[in-house]
């Protein structure tokens, strides 16, 4: 029994000494033939590579923008909330069907993208949105659709190999990059992160407590780790960790009912 218990001893000092020095040794390489090889040449501590949790950076999810997509111009003025409460409670043809998961993003003075799920040409979504929108807010002068179909796997190749190049251009370190599914595409990039968001109201709003409206609105819609700069009554830069169109569309809407209509509301 006693001679088991130093054998164990033994054993286990000998793996505590050899794990202390592989440690000990930044740079490995072992290639023993009829073996994978192992090697180790991180710029981490100790030459370990680090996962973003650890040393920070940005993860990045970039997914195929498919969908049909509106780029509609009225006449007169719409207000924003007026025209995503018409998107929520339109209803088309017979079956009286609803837009699928619509999202309105403002690109200028009163011109809009609406985004929707793909429709056909002969869906009555499709056919019949500038027709209603026209009868519920105002005339149209500027109606166009464009149609985006499932990316296929030459084009998210293609897309991946691009994204590839441009990381590479800026020298960043030991880049993940790698196809997700059949429409994704992860980016982890050591070190960097984050949005800008250029925020123009269309009236200047001075006062202190616009700054604590926006700050929480901006929390509500979903921002993380944000910092809101004002640069004068009307322009707000806001920085953050990166957002979705959904998240953009939700800030957009609740700084349009809460403050006032904007003339830009733009993420980089």
């Amino acid at each position: 029994m006693r001679s088991r218990s130093i054998r164990l001893s033994v054993t286990i000092f000998l793996i505590l000494g050899l794990a202390i020095a592989a440690l000990g040794f930044k740079n490995i390489s072992i290639d023993i033939p009829g073996f994978p090889a192992l090697e180790r040449q991180g710029t981490g501590p100790l030459g370990l590579k680090l996962g973003l949790d650890l040393r920070g950076g940005g993860h990045l999810v970039y997914q195929a923008d498919t969908g049909t997509r509106f780029e509609v111009t009225f006449a007169e003025e719409v207000e924003f909330s007026a025209l995503n409460a018409q998107l929520d409670i339109l209803r088309f043809g017979e079956n009286d069907l609803a837009l699928e998961s619509p999202q309105a993003i403002p690109l200028g003075e009163n011109r809009f993208q609406i985004r929707t799920g793909i429709l056909t040409a002969d869906d009555p979504r499709r056919t019949g949105l500038s027709e209603a929108l026209a009868e519920a807010l105002a005339p149209i002068t500027v109606f166009q659709v464009t149609v985006i179909g499932q990316p296929t796997a030459d084009q998210m190749q293609g897309v991946l190999d691009n994204i590839t190049r441009r990381v590479n251009r800026f020298g960043t370190e030991e880049p993940i990059i790698q196809i997700f599914g059949e429409d994704r595409i992860i980016v982890q990039l050591p070190g960097a992160s984050g949005s800008v968001t250029a925020i123009t109201l269309a009236e200047p709003v001075p006062g202190a407590e616009v700054d604590a409206t926006l700050d929480a609105l901006l929390d509500a819609a979903g921002y993380e780790d944000y910092e809101v700069e004002r640069e004068d009554d009307s322009n707000f830069t806001v920085t953050s960790n990166t957002i979705g169109n959904e998240i953009q569309s939700a800030a957009a809407l609740a700084v349009n009912n809460e403050i006032g209509p904007f003339s830009q509301f733009r993420v980089n």
